[in-house]
């Protein structure tokens, strides 16, 4: 339920994608992408996720955006009657701070070289609604 943007790059091809937010389940095995077989009224939205650039290390990272009191149905988290954990009450701008103090960006700079070719520059290609 959010907007991606695909980037690519012009050289090796290899794909990069920023956007959100999404849905995660937290499971037994950490924080997992929830996908949907079709509308229903599962209890099992954890919180929601962003993709975004870190601009120091040159790759995609995830952030939390918002984790849920409890597990919750997809009408109520975007319906804005989810229980929001204490934590992520606050300031909103939090999320885009890494853990060296970098800010994280929406979008990957013009001219940014690919982290896997280290040859070709990174173009904006499409963005994806889901």
């Amino acid at each position: 339920m959010g907007t991606f943007s695909q980037y690519k790059c012009e050289n090796c091809n290899k794909k990069f994608e920023l956007g959100g937010p999404q849905e995660f389940g937290n499971t037994w095995f950490g924080r997992r992408m929830i996908r949907h077989t079709g509308i229903g009224m599962r209890n099992n939205i954890s919180g929601l996720w962003l993709w975004l650039w870190d601009n120091s290390a040159h790759k995609v990272v995830r952030r939390v955006l918002m984790e849920y009191e409890r597990k919750c149905a997809s009408f109520e988290v975007w319906g804005n009657r989810a229980p929001v954990k204490l934590a992520y009450l606050g300031d909103s701008s939090e999320w885009l701070i890494d853990d060296k103090e970098q800010p994280l960006l929406g979008e990957i700079p013009e001219g940014e070289i690919c982290p896997s070719c280290k040859k070709g520059k990174i173009e904006f290609d499409q963005q994806i609604q889901t």
